[in-house]
């Protein structure tokens, strides 16, 4: 897979695009998080940004809470009729619980249900295993597998779950 990075106008400093095979992916890259300082690793935040001179303080002021409130945006899921027999936005109202949410999705009470436990869940899914044999069993077990037969997605839950990834990457999470 071959790499290389263009200057991109507006939002973001770089862009990413791969080559894979015939299809060509993008992604963002440079300061797509530069706003948000407290997703930066250790090192930027602590010991990049006292030796630019950044005061952090002062940045994490200009940040509002809700930079999109006054905006109305809200976060929706397209439900499009190829897969779905018919097209449908589904919008996530701020502050909906998943129950409210899933009800609302073009989809089975099997499946709503599995999303949301999913989404929901803290309950031991391994119980009887120590810490250690949790994280060895999870090491070794596919996320999609994971999801299946511990907390029941079916393929339907499995595309919105693959979905999820869009608002952040504009693409679905990769396939196993």
């Amino acid at each position: 897979m071959a790499g290389r990075t263009d200057g991109d106008f507006g939002g973001h400093a770089r862009r990413n695009e791969f080559h894979v095979g015939r299809t060509q992916l993008l992604s963002n890259g440079g300061t797509v998080n530069i706003d948000t300082p407290s997703t930066w690793s250790h090192g930027a935040r602590d010991q990049l940004t006292k030796y630019l001179g950044v005061d952090l303080k002062a940045l994490e002021a200009t940040v509002e809470g809700d930079a999109y409130a006054p905006y109305s945006l809200r976060s929706g899921t397209l439900f499009n009729s190829e897969r779905w027999g018919r097209d449908q936005l589904v919008i996530r109202e701020s502050g909906e619980s998943w129950a409210a949410y899933a009800a609302k999705l073009p989809m089975s009470a099997a499946s709503r249900a599995a999303l949301v436990r999913l989404y929901t869940t803290a309950e031991d899914l391994y119980p009887g295993l120590t810490d250690a044999q949790k994280k060895e069993v999870l090491a070794r077990t596919p996320y999609e597998t994971y999801l299946r037969e511990k907390l029941g997605l079916d393929d339907d839950a499995m595309e919105l779950v693959k979905r999820g990834t869009n608002g952040l990457w504009g693409v679905n999470a990769p396939e196993p």
